[in-house]
């Protein structure tokens, strides 16, 4: 019936815009903490003398409060929505980074402010954002979704020469303020006017488009027991392990490679165009070719970048390759993730489900770190970090490529026509 038939990608676009600029900026700030480290790394250093291990490895505070509350996180955004956790999240997230300008000189104080940020990261974790999406857009998902994950490519490609900047005039303090208070200032009045979800909103947009929502589909335990989800936590868990790990220390690696620090600043900002070319590039193959092989090949890109930081001495053209090969994978990882959890599994479980991966990508998120920089502290390099990665990628890309056909419950009409 005409009066049932999903809505095309301009309509349901047009009506969920705010929606998308909203999640956009919440998803940015999650990102705030992690996009930000790398400039700060060796100012730290050469303050304190504190190891670039330990000041990667607050982000294993981060990952322990990821692993521990990402799926209780889920389970009330399943039961309750995500709008009150979404604002709380962005004033705790901002709070926090601001906070990171008191560390110091005890390394104990810095590890003890990251516990506020990373309450903060559990409360704007992709899957607040991703729930709301998800539940109010359906043929168009895999579009809707990577301009929401777009926030996190607008944050890596403006934070790593904004930091290095402002760090080089302001001092190291300062910076945290700074960007604390641009970020929370643009996200929260943003969420607090347009972010609803399908849970209770007073919104008409959220009303009409929640019609067209796919039905639930298996309960968690079914899910979590298949060999599909296993595949999908997987590719997940080495996927951000191998990315994240590398994005913290890109700067550092390019100036270990012999470029000046504010060269390798504006190098690594170029990640951020091509993440959301990786994002929306993804997202566009995603809803027209409804196969997984498209994530498999999209998260098997960063691996030439890898190769490039391999090869030794890089001159500019190069270092801006690796970047942007990497940057891509980064765009594609969360996109893919989100949309195949929804496909698969459905969304009235989403919550619990894509929060237990997100569990996953906050441990790789701190542990990836932690193990470059112990790589650097132990052998002065990081090519043995770089032999990693690339592995981790391929083996991401290997267990996507193998995860088989969507349910047939969840292709669209004119798909299966």
């Amino acid at each position: 019936m005409k009066g049932t038939e999903a809505p095309p990608v301009t309509g349901e676009l047009r009506r969920g815009w705010r929606l998308l600029v909203a999640s956009t900026a919440g998803m940015s700030v999650g990102s705030l903490h992690i996009h930000s480290l790398g400039a700060f790394m060796q100012p730290l250093q050469a303050e304190f003398g504190w190891p670039r291990s330990t000041i990667a490895g607050a982000l294993t505070i981060v990952s322990i409060a990821c692993v521990l509350l990402s799926a209780p996180t889920g389970i009330v955004v399943d039961r309750w929505g995500s709008r009150r956790i979404a604002i709380a999240g962005i004033i705790t997230m901002c709070s926090g980074v601001a906070a990171l300008s008191l560390a110091g000189p005890s390394i104990a104080s810095w590890l003890m402010l990251w516990l506020i940020v990373a309450l903060g990261v559990v409360m704007t974790n992709p899957t607040i954002w991703s729930a709301a999406i998800t539940g109010v857009f359906d043929r168009h998902r895999g579009m809707a979704l990577a301009i929401m994950l777009c926030g996190t490519a607008l944050s890596s490609s403006t934070l790593p020469y904004l930091a290095t900047t402002l760090i080089a005039r302001e001092g190291w303090r300062l910076t945290y303020l700074i960007l604390a208070g641009v970020w929370g200032a643009v996200a929260l009045p943003l969420v607090l006017l347009f972010f609803f979800d399908r849970r209770g909103s007073p919104t008409p947009i959220v009303a009409e488009l929640r019609a067209h929502a796919m039905p639930p589909e298996p309960g968690p335990a079914e899910a979590m027991r298949s060999a599909t989800f296993i595949k999908l936590a997987l590719a997940g868990l080495f996927l951000s392990m191998g990315l994240i790990g590398s994005s913290v220390h890109l700067i550092p690696i390019l100036s270990d490679l012999g470029f000046a620090r504010t060269t390798a600043a504006a190098i690594v900002s170029l990640a951020g165009p091509s993440a959301i070319v990786g994002r929306l590039g993804t997202g566009i193959m995603l809803d027209r070719i409804r196969t997984p092989l498209v994530a498999a090949v999209a998260v098997a890109v960063p691996i030439l970048g890898f190769a490039i930081l391999l090869s030794g001495a890089l001159s500019m053209p190069a270092a801006i390759a690796a970047t942007v090969l990497i940057g891509f994978g980064i765009g594609a990882e969360l996109d893919t993730i989100a949309f195949l959890v929804a496909r698969y599994f459905g969304l009235r479980h989403f919550g619990r489900l894509y929060g237990l991966i997100v569990a996953l990508l906050g441990l790789a998120s701190g542990v990836g770190p932690f193990l470059a920089g112990s790589a650097f502290d132990h052998y002065g390099s990081y090519r043995y970090w770089l032999l990693f990665a690339a592995p981790a990628c391929a083996f991401a890309s290997l267990m996507l490529a193998t995860l088989g056909r969507y349910p047939a419950a969840d292709v669209p009409a004119e798909a299966a026509r």
